[in-house]
């Protein structure tokens, strides 16, 4: 499946096809609302900057779900439900390397934003070959 999607960030610099340096490997968050993509960028950037908004296409086989995501977290902490939020656990590299050994490309669930806490849809892809092209939106 490809879809055109966006990425909040308060980089000049950025580049989706590139590892996250917080995690240490490949991780793109996305979502199909640019409202929520601008919150993203303007909650993450200093001195009040306003960010900047990217539309990143990607072409991706099959994303888990939040079942099925759930459900990998369950088998990585070998824990029978979660205590936390699932997008924290997306965070995990283990995670991350668990969804891909299980076949998928990343993770579609339902997030919060950071500003209002409001649930939107996220698409996270773990796999940096999914990215076809991105520009500032």
């Amino acid at each position: 499946m490809q879809k055109t999607l966006f990425h909040g960030t308060p980089d000049t610099d950025f580049n989706p096809t590139t590892t996250n340096p917080e995690v240490e490997q490949y991780d793109l968050c996305l979502t199909d609302e640019r409202a929520v993509a601008e919150a993203y960028a303007k909650d993450r950037s200093a001195y009040g900057e306003t960010g900047h908004v990217y539309a990143v296409t990607v072409e991706y086989d099959e994303l888990a779900d939040e079942g099925e995501a759930e459900e990998i977290v369950r088998e990585v902490y070998g824990i029978d439900s979660l205590n936390m939020w699932l997008f924290e656990y997306l965070d995990d590299p283990e995670v991350m390397d668990a969804v891909l050994e299980a076949g998928f490309d990343g993770v579609e669930f339902v997030d919060q934003s950071p500003v209002d806490y409001a649930e939107h849809d996220t698409v996270r892809i773990y796999r940096a070959g999914c990215v076809t092209d991105y520009e500032v939106a």
